[in-house]
């Protein structure tokens, strides 16, 4: 479904959903489309069992960056969806967390109505 950006951290650095106005997502098992276009192509599987939830994309455009594979994290926290991801290419988070100089960015979405 299609979802709208709350608030990102970049690097540990707070984003607010001002700066990201316009910015939305749609969601399917296979692609996230920024702004109309597929920008995000994952291969994951949500396993239930697993905390956290793991998940591999490429993304080849974010309001952070272009040309970037990683891997991450993502969930449910009440009715926003929590991405987690190393940026360039680094290293997979394990933790919910964005340190500054990390290289970790966060997203939250909330879904559109």
């Amino acid at each position: 479904g299609k979802w709208t950006y709350t608030k990102a951290v970049q690097n540990g650095e707070n984003k607010t959903a001002e700066q990201l106005e316009g910015q939305t997502v749609e969601i399917t098992p296979k692609s996230w489309t920024l702004n109309g276009e597929a920008k995000f192509v994952m291969d994951y599987k949500i396993d239930s069992k697993a905390t956290p939830n793991k998940i591999k994309f490429t993304i080849t455009e974010s309001p952070f960056g272009t040309g970037m594979t990683t891997g991450g994290l993502v969930k449910m926290e009440g009715d926003v969806l929590v991405v987690c991801y190393a940026a360039q290419g680094g290293e997979a988070p394990t933790t919910f967390s964005s340190d500054v100089g990390s290289g970790v960015n966060m997203f939250y979405l909330k879904k559109t109505k």
